[in-house]
């Protein structure tokens, strides 16, 4: 079987663990709400598991939002632009546009004056990459293309005046002013372990501004990052939180036909087949819990089954 078909078998097994999980009162058991099962709409929907994503959409619908979109369950102030933009992109492919749109306008609200996004509607100190990658996502993915660019923007001006070679700042001011030195967030290179998604999100929403606006300063700063995460540990392409890289990396080989960035698209894919569970779900070794399982699943379902698309022509290049 080639790496690309044992990418979409693990897609489909993690896809039918998760359609086991809906029912009609949430999803998993104990039964969970949009805080958990936030990125379950997109995967189920991206492994031909439509029924179970719409009947999920119409209890959230029905259940746990006010009438402008807001999770009103749970705890609301944890949503916030990531697990809204999830939401937004789930909603988006199962054709529930007017609550696409309801969630669009959260975000929205949360921009930031340079551009990027704060994680909550309100001023903060702080502008996270992760969160502006991701905002710019769901507005890019819901045809906001410029609110998308001013993320984007923000992201390049970020990124491209850095010159520590080793660390790779993720934090900016709201007027967009990267924050470095040792009041920065930051991915150290020298270091296995990191939070590689504060990277892999903005390499991923990058290459994918860059597909929809063809504009090669989104490429470029893509490039750069990815040539970081080539610098980094090991692990950098085989570790639980790589699969944006992972992903972003296989639409860079699309774009470039890079042969690194195919062969690191296709270590992490290999990582993740290593950990995936007999059941079909994956989780997190410090915390195995039905929160962790469906929330990992469901991610590592969609970065699957996208990147095996994107490099189906790869084992014969």
């Amino acid at each position: 079987m080639s790496k690309n078909a044992s990418f979409r078998q693990a897609a489909r097994r993690g896809g039918e663990w998760l359609a086991e999980q809906v029912h009609d009162r949430g999803m998993g058991s104990p039964p969970q709400g949009p805080q958990v099962y936030y990125k379950s709409l997109y995967a189920l929907s991206i492994v031909g598991r439509q029924d179970e994503a719409l009947s999920l959409l119409s209890w959230t619908a029905g259940n746990a939002l006010s009438k402008h979109g807001i999770v009103r369950i749970g705890n609301p102030e944890g949503m916030g632009v990531y697990r809204y933009s999830w939401l937004l992109q789930g909603a988006w492919r199962t054709g529930r546009i007017g609550l696409a749109l309801r969630w669009r306008d959260f975000i929205r609200r949360c921009q930031a004056p340079c551009g990027g996004f704060f994680l909550q509607p309100r001023e903060e100190s702080v502008v996270e990459a992760a969160w502006s990658g991701w905002g710019g996502m769901g507005t890019l993915c819901s045809g906001d293309v410029e609110i998308a660019r001013r993320a984007g923007d923000a992201l390049c001006g970020l990124f491209g005046s850095q010159s520590e070679p080793e660390r790779l700042y993720t934090t900016m001011t709201p007027d967009g002013e990267p924050i470095l030195g040792s009041g920065g967030s930051f991915v150290d290179a020298t270091q296995p372990g990191q939070t590689y998604w504060r990277a892999g999100i903005p390499f991923l929403f990058l290459m994918r501004l860059y597909e929809a606006t063809e504009e090669d300063r989104y490429l470029q700063t893509a490039w750069g990052i990815f040539r970081f995460l080539q610098r980094a540990s090991d692990d950098a392409f085989s570790h639980l939180t790589a699969g944006k890289s992972m992903l972003a990396a296989a639409l860079l080989w699309s774009v470039t036909g890079d042969q690194k960035a195919r062969d690191a698209a296709v270590r992490q894919g290999e990582y993740f087949l290593s950990i995936q569970s007999q059941e079909g779900y994956w989780t997190s070794p410090a915390r195995d819990d039905v929160v962790h399982r469906i929330d990992h699943t469901a991610e590592f379902v969609i970065f699957m089954a996208e990147s095996a698309a994107i490099l189906r022509d790869s084992d014969s290049k």
